[in-house]
């Protein structure tokens, strides 16, 4: 710019332009770094979540081959008596399933109790004497194999039906 005559009154507007000039150069530069490196980050942020994450050791069961269920449902609080059989909805439950009751809190009895009864909808089981309340994983066990279908919770709950006795005041329903 040099060779370029300015007129001493358009200097000072001359040097503000390049002022401008510069200070928008330097920013589009700082602009773009940060783009750069925020693509960058997002990168290596993306790479450590599949390696962490997505190749973590699997600590439960093996994966089944045998136990092919569907349309489990699994309520989630079961409030029965004592002698109530607990029915579980679901197709592919077969005659020697067990079913594996394991308490959420530790020190508790694990309960593995063998199918009552199956049908093409539904599975059946009994609970055993003195069963506490509580909350359970329900597991199905297929010979060697085992497939958690959920938790519930199960609440043993006192029989209140009333006899229907003639010549008595309070009717049963």
């Amino acid at each position: 710019m040099s060779n370029i005559p300015v007129y001493p009154e358009r200097q000072p507007i001359l040097l503000l332009w390049k002022g401008l000039v510069s200070f928008c150069f330097h920013m589009t530069n700082i602009f773009i770094r940060q783009l750069v490196l925020g693509f960058v980050f997002a990168i290596l942020a993306f790479a450590s979540v599949i390696l962490f994450v997505g190749c973590q050791k699997n600590e439960g069961a093996a994966p089944t081959k045998n136990i092919q269920l569907s349309n489990v449902s699994i309520p989630s609080q079961l409030a029965v008596t004592a002698t109530d059989i607990i029915t579980l909805s679901g197709q592919g439950f077969e005659k020697n399933d067990k079913i594996k009751l394991t308490p959420a809190s530790t020190g508790n009895q694990t309960y593995t109790l063998a199918v009552s009864a199956v049908d093409n909808k539904s599975v059946s089981f009994a609970l055993p004497e003195g069963f506490p309340s509580g909350i359970y994983k329900i597991t199905i066990v297929r010979g060697s194999e085992e497939l958690v279908l959920g938790s519930t919770d199960i609440r043993i709950t006192v029989a209140t039906v009333v006899p229907d006795v003639p010549g008595m005041t309070v009717k049963g329903v």
